[in-house]
């Protein structure tokens, strides 16, 4: 005889002392400056666009400055890596997405849209600029001062 299974434990109702108030409003974010308003899809780029690569795009879309990983937007869409690699490139060709270098991993593509601008996380921040995540030597400059403040001797003679 096969095993029974086990009824689905009932769903948990929430707290009182969890639920919001019904006319509190959601917390604003602290930091808000005149054009950080968040972009929204435009309807007439979803309309001209066909199902597969809509459903690409506003995935990658949703993912805000974070952008998106390939093998993410494989799996959560569940297509085989040849229909994802055809659909973003037709969709970076249109120019509605872009590729990221991200610092952490540097094999990885993230792709994003091009409304958004890449995040700290994803560029290194202030010691790295641009897309391709390159080292930028006025922000060592401080650093330098530093060093032979703290007497490290400076090792850029030796190749």
């Amino acid at each position: 005889m096969p095993p029974r299974k086990r009824p689905a434990p009932p769903p948990e109702e929430p707290r009182p002392s969890s639920k919001p108030a019904p006319d509190a409003k959601p917390s604003e974010p602290t930091k808000s400056a005149p054009d950080s308003a968040t972009p929204t899809i435009s309807a007439a780029v979803l309309a001209k666009l066909p199902n597969m690569e809509r459903q690409v795009y506003t995935l990658i879309f949703e993912a805000g400055s974070k952008g998106m990983w390939m093998l993410d937007v494989r799996k959560q869409l569940t297509i085989s890596p040849n229909v994802a690699t055809k659909v973003v490139r037709t969709l970076v060709g249109h120019e509605l997405l872009k590729e990221v270098s991200d610092v952490r991993h540097r094999s990885r593509k993230i792709f994003m849209a091009t409304d958004f601008q890449p995040s700290d996380e994803i560029t290194g921040g202030t010691w790295f600029y641009g897309v391709l995540g390159e080292f930028r030597e006025d922000t060592s400059s401080p650093l330098e001062g530093f060093r032979l403040f703290q007497g490290v001797p400076n090792l850029s003679g030796f190749s």
